[in-house]
């Protein structure tokens, strides 16, 4: 299954989020919101919003629909655990201090698993890497240290972060050429530093896209 939104602005209560599954015919509207995901087992649509802070989890089978309490955070990216069994997110607390989170899908309060300045929502598969970023770089942080330690993997670049290859060292990126007529689609490994493109697609009339 696949989660999107639509590119509209200013609609209330966030854009339109819809998820199907790659044999659906149609769109399965989830609800409104800021951010959104869907679990790695494709049984929860995850629906964040700031305004007010409120995280909503949508089952796209059989299940209750259910809200997260927030404990005080304003939410700014959400995403899922591998395991699909707690939401993992960027937040702000009281203090306007940014960092990420995880939070048991079943409830509970939230645990800070990043010093402040770091937000992530990208877990590796094998569950120990949590990928972030700060100031436009790469920080890689080791799930299994007492007190992370974030490690820059890559300089301040135009490459946005896209997921993890199944392997748990590489990861998936894009990045959007200066005159946007082409797309560079790539694999870099955070622990060689090694980037490398395997596709680019052109645009050939960049107006309006």
């Amino acid at each position: 299954k696949i989660v999107f939104s639509e590119t509209r602005r200013g609609v209330p209560g966030g854009r339109p989020v819809y998820w199907m599954g790659i044999n659906d015919a149609t769109p399965t509207q989830a609800g409104h919101a800021r951010y959104a995901d869907i679990s790695p087992d494709g049984r929860w649509v995850a629906l964040a919003s700031m305004e007010p802070s409120r995280l909503h989890l949508i089952p796209t089978e059989e299940g209750t629909a259910r809200e997260l309490p927030s404990h005080g955070l304003v939410y700014r990216y959400v995403g899922f655990s591998p395991d699909s069994a707690n939401v993992v997110f960027a937040a702000m607390n009281k203090e306007n201090q940014s960092a990420t989170y995880i939070q048991s899908i079943a409830g509970g309060p939230p645990r800070r698993i990043s010093p402040f300045g770091f937000n992530g929502r990208r877990i590796s598969p094998d569950g120990r890497w949590l990928m972030t970023g700060n100031s436009g770089c790469f920080y890689l942080i080791d799930l299994q240290e007492p007190i992370p330690s974030p490690r820059k993997v890559r300089e301040a670049t135009r490459d946005q972060f896209n997921g993890w290859h199944a392997d748990s060292r590489r990861i998936y990126c894009s990045e959007v050429a200066f005159d946007r007529r082409s797309i560079a689609f790539s694999l870099f490994d955070v622990f060689t530093r090694r980037r490398e493109i395997f596709k680019r697609i052109n645009v050939e009339d960049s107006v309006g896209t």
